[in-house]
């Protein structure tokens, strides 16, 4: 409808314009013409207000310009006023006459009434036809354009009325509702006579939504969240769209509102298992953290203290072992629901893994944290239900308390370390850090972690070091020895790390990756060095590894894959992991010599030394502890025990490694106990594996026959 006026201002203008400058026979003809021109000047102003007009107006008013036609043409005889006026109701006439009906119908008419005069009429100005013209194609056009808009109109009304989602319409200026299709009817359960009555407010009591150009102009791409009342009293979560409209001649708001609830409960619900453990429905460590974060931030405007206490229960594996896992859980959520009873709602408790809990302690300073970990202690002296019985446990407890600069990491990790200080001075009790008391432990911490990324970073590597067998001379088999070597501080000392790998428990990863990289070495030695270079290859083996299910199945598919050949390996294990556990590893051990791996006893004397347990074990070798051999030298009595442990070891058929043998007088008396097989400096320090080729095929350790 606009764009058909628009096109009526520059073509009608001009038409106008030529109608008013061409020449005209007499002045009858040029009143003609001018009212010709005022008539179509009148048209093409009158279409903004035409569209306004109710459409019963519009057969009114083409017969009222149909009588005043004729009332002209018959009464005013040949007047030239007479035929001003019949251009006048003609350009109004074809103007409007496109709502009703056909143009072409239209200009018969005037057609028709201008020949009834006959010849007595003079002849039709060039003006008055142009301006006929122009009113008569500006009419088609805007017909054309309101043609277009009842489609559009209708294409509307259809995806209006059958669109799934709820859809209505309301007002601008009271907010009532104007319309609603029928998926607003069965959603909010209202009939259109009630939401005829309703206003916006009755549905959405708290709206946030704006009303007028604001809100239908300002809606975000998403859609705006709005909580919605049905009729039933329900309420549900939309999400809502918004667009400005004219409905019924009035400024609107169009308004889709998606039933999301479902949605809104799940991503609820996805947030909550994002930053809650699961088990326990406290916040976890990513809470914990994010929630230190903003309290660390607040402190730096506004400075006070700030305190982290971290829990762990201790010999919380023997509850898991023993009970189950079952009950571990069991046992878990009743110290979360205990521990959440200590502290003040602006707290926060957390489980961050394991049998590990924190807390984060808002405003509190070192005073209120002894009082809180003191709390802690004294509720752990209460049993807890777990599995139908009542469990005793206790837990270790460490503090720090917050000073300008630290940040979240740093924080938690003082708190750790003040717990693992406490759990290493007896367990059930708490400290809280200071730099002074903690300073050893946070290098252990640190390197720990060094250790941990040593593994990803492939930065271990194997020195070699070889037995020599006494009444031969040659190399009767070698060792193989981790080394790391740390991208900072170097070459580390295994006494430093493999303690501390196998307190992290990082020994299973770092002992497979020994025994695979020995047996490829051994396994390129036995191509490039001559057939009568042929000696095991020796491999420490840790407690932790051995209780690995899959450690049997782990070996041999190591030789499989290096195509090296089992009598070739040889595995050494110490006391400890057959003290912890004697049944398991003696039938992993079995199952490893009935593959045709050699086994070894290493350290022997070190630790839980029972020369009656020997005999019932799978052993092919026992190695006496470096100790032994050192007090040689030193201790008077030594030689004697040293000869009854070697006869014994003999009487059950077992080879007999000495350790440790750094001096010609250590080398001169293992001998004379008839030790035959030895280790240690004096015949060659570990090297690595260039350095032990060199040395092997120049065979520099041999020592001397006794007597030569």
């Amino acid at each position: 409808m606009a764009r058909g006026g628009a096109l009526l201002y520059g073509p009608g203008a001009a038409l106008v314009a030529l109608a008013l400058l061409l020449p005209h026979p007499g002045a009858d003809d040029r009143a003609l013409g001018l009212t010709a021109a005022a008539a179509g000047a009148v048209a093409l102003g009158l279409w903004r207000w035409g569209e306004r007009l109710p459409r019963p107006a519009y057969p009114a008013l083409t017969a009222l310009g149909t009588a005043l036609i004729t009332v002209a043409v018959h009464f005013g005889g040949t007047e030239g006023s007479a035929f001003a006026y019949l251009y006048v109701w003609a350009a109004l006439y074809a103007f409007y006459y496109f709502y009703a009906g056909q143009i072409v119908l239209q200009l018969a008419v005037i057609t028709a009434a201008y020949g009834s005069l006959g010849s007595t009429a003079p002849a039709m100005p060039l003006g008055g036809l142009m301006v006929l013209g122009t009113v008569a194609i500006g009419g088609m056009l805007m017909r054309g354009a309101v043609d277009g808009l009842r489609v559009r109109e209708r294409s509307f009304r259809y995806l209006f009325e059958t669109n799934p989602q709820p859809m209505w319409v309301y007002a601008v200026d009271d907010e009532h509702f104007l319309a609603a299709n029928d998926a607003a009817v069965v959603q909010y359960g209202y009939l259109r006579e009630e939401l005829a009555r309703m206003r916006l407010s009755d549905i959405a009591p708290a709206r946030r939504l704006l009303t007028g150009a604001a809100s239908a102009m300002g809606t975000p791409a998403g859609g705006l969240r709005e909580v919605h009342r049905l009729k039933d009293g329900r309420s549900i979560e939309t999400q809502v769209y918004l667009d400005r409209v004219r409905f019924e001649k009035r400024p609107a708001i169009l308004a889709l509102c998606i039933n999301v609830t479902e949605q809104t409960a799940l991503e609820r619900e996805l947030r909550h298992r994002a930053f809650h453990d699961p088990l326990t429905k406290l916040a976890n460590r990513a809470l914990l953290r994010d929630r230190l974060a903003h309290a660390i931030a607040r402190r730096r405007r506004e400075p006070g203290p700030l305190g982290v206490v971290v829990i762990d229960l201790d010999n919380f594996k023997a509850v898991n072992d023993t009970l189950g896992h079952g009950v571990g859980d069991e046992l878990l959520i009743g110290v979360a629901d205990r521990l959440s009873g200590l502290v003040r709602p602006g707290d926060t408790v957390a489980h961050i893994g394991g049998d590990e809990f924190a807390m984060l302690l808002d405003s509190a300073g070192t005073e209120e944290l002894n009082g809180v970990a003191e709390r802690i202690l004294d509720s752990f002296r209460m049993p807890f239900t777990a599995g139908g019985s009542e469990i005793f446990v206790s837990a270790s407890v460490g503090g720090a308390v917050s000073s300008v600069g630290r940040s979240v990491d740093e924080l938690l990790r003082d708190a750790d370390l003040a717990m693992y200080s406490a759990k290493a001075a007896g367990r059930n009790r708490y400290e809280v850090y200071a730099p002074a008391r903690h300073g050893g432990q946070l290098r252990r911490l640190e390197r720990a972690t060094d250790l941990r990324r040593a593994v990803e970073n492939d930065e271990f590597f194997l020195e070699f070091q070889p037995v020599i067998s006494l009444s031969t001379g040659g190399v009767a088999s070698v060792e193989a020895l981790v080394r790391w070597r740390h991208p900072r501080l170097g070459v580390i000392s295994p006494t430093e790390f493999i303690p501390l790998a196998e307190e992290t428990g990082l020994m299973v990863s770092i002992g497979s990756w020994v025994l695979r990289a020995a047996c490829e070495q051994m396994r390129r030695w036995e191509a490039t060095l001559p057939a009568g270079m042929r000696f095991p290859m020796a491999v420490n083996v840790s407690p932790q590894q051995l209780r690995e299910s899959r450690f049997v199945d782990e070996v041999d598919d190591v030789l499989q894959s290096t195509r090296l050949e089992p009598s070739r390996l040889t595995l050494e294990v110490t006391e400890s992991a057959m003290v912890h556990d004697l049944v398991t590893v003696r039938e992993r051990l079995d199952r490893l010599r009935g593959s045709g791996v050699r086994v070894a006893l290493d350290d022997f004397g070190s630790g839980y030394s029972s020369l009656g347990y020997l005999r019932g074990l799978p052993l092919d070798l026992v190695k006496i502890d470096r100790v032994f051999v050192g007090d040689l030298d030193l201790d008077p009595e030594t030689p004697s025990l040293i000869a009854s442990i070697v006869r014994l070891l003999q009487a059950l058929d077992l080879d007999i490694v000495a350790e440790g043998v750094e001096t010609s007088a250590q080398l001169e008396q293992v001998r004379a106990l008839g030790v035959d097989w030895v280790q240690g400096f004096l015949l060659s320090p570990p090297a690595d594996a260039d350095t032990f080729e060199a040395r092997l095929r120049g065979e520099v350790w041999r020592p001397r026959p006794a007597g030569v």
